[in-house]
């Protein structure tokens, strides 16, 4: 029986809790992936707690706080919470040990690459299919926060790519081999690039600093690279402290949404429906995604036409100076006037904010 092996010592044929482990997924910081199989021959993947992890002493302990519990207690508070979500966009538990000398928990098994491997291997999300990535991944993210969840490590590798879409796994549970980590007593609390700036300086991971991690995920999805390089470790954190992503090969709308949504003032941020907003808008003109420029067909049709679909356009410009937004042609109330005709397309009001109401 398995109970007789250490978490390191399993093999596939082993049988934990009722379930035959086939072969081993991942191994990870606090425990190991299975892809095991019930009675039934339904296969899942499993998660199992490294025995070093396990029984943390804590009699020198006092208070309730996070660094305080035992990476146990950290397994059973995931899994209960994760308990308390159904929707598609977000991994399922199944079944789960938390008292045994092997703790675990099972989920189903997403045949699918991870977002990061996905990219790498069939290029970056542009137009409609980044809008339903984005679309997809936020709904996830809002069941989260609705069951009461602040994920804390959302991330390219923590978004699963299957058939019906994103799907948000390891919920602080396994880390991912070969990164960075801001930890806490040797556990995860974040990945740099993917934290929200306020984690570094201490603040405590809510609702925003998740968001913040989405738009980042959405902004690596789009240009095809981690937005504020991935090492060394000091230059990323100092990236996002001063909000310097690299969002080149974005469109105008998205562009501006974008760097909104990563501020490093969390207050001036925007939200990731209105973000979704943007990237729906340059959504429509594809050949927007080839250089992030709005092509003269593009150009044409936004100023000369009067159909639904180009009355909400807003020919931005980017400036020559990547911390400096040229702005043209927006009168004072806001408004973007799209042409000598004196047609005009309201502003989106994250953009009025972010822009100025009365900047021409």
């Amino acid at each position: 029986m398995a109970e007789n092996y250490s978490a390191l010592d399993l093999a596939p044929g082993h049988i934990v809790g009722g379930y035959t482990l086939l072969n081993r997924l991942d191994q990870g910081g606090m425990g190991t992936i299975w892809r095991v199989r019930d009675d039934g021959g339904t296969i899942y993947a499993m998660k199992i707690l490294l025995d070093s992890l396990s029984d943390d002493d804590t009699s020198n302990s006092t208070g309730d706080s996070e660094e305080q519990l035992t990476a146990r207690e950290r397994f059973r508070r995931e899994a209960l919470a994760l308990r308390k979500i159904d929707h598609p966009g977000v991994n399922r538990i199944v079944d789960m040990e938390l008292d045994d000398a092997l703790a675990f928990i099972v989920t189903e098994l997403i045949e699918g690459k991870n977002l990061r491997d996905d990219v790498y291997e069939n290029g970056r999300y542009t137009a409609e299919d980044l809008e339903n990535l984005s679309r997809m991944l936020i709904d996830a993210v809002d069941a989260v926060h609705a069951a009461g969840i602040i994920h804390r490590d959302i991330k390219p590798t923590n978004v699963m790519i299957s058939q019906s879409g994103p799907i948000l796994v390891d919920f602080g549970i396994a880390m991912g081999e070969n990164e960075s980590h801001v930890t806490r007593t040797g556990l995860v609390m974040g990945t740099p690039g993917f934290i929200a700036p306020e984690i570094i300086d201490g603040a405590e991971s809510d609702e925003a600093t998740d968001w913040w991690s989405v738009a980042s995920v959405i902004g690596f999805a789009a240009t095809g690279k981690p937005i504020f390089g991935s090492k060394p470790l000091m230059t990323v954190l100092e990236r996002e402290a001063s909000g310097n992503a690299d969002l080149s090969g974005l469109p105008p709308v998205t562009l501006q949404a974008m760097r909104a949504a990563l501020n490093p003032d969390r207050m001036q941020r925007c939200s990731a429906q209105e973000l979704l907003s943007a990237i729906h808008e340059d959504a429509q003109y594809p050949d927007l995604w080839d250089n992030g420029e709005l092509s003269s067909v593009a150009a044409t049709t936004v100023m000369t036409t009067d159909s639904p679909v180009t009355k909400n356009r807003y020919a931005y410009e980017e400036s020559s100076d990547p911390d400096t937004d040229n702005i043209d042609n927006v009168d004072p109330a806001g408004n973007r006037n799209t042409g000598d005709d004196g047609k005009t397309s309201v502003m989106p009001p994250f953009l009025q904010k972010l822009f100025g109401k009365s900047r021409k």
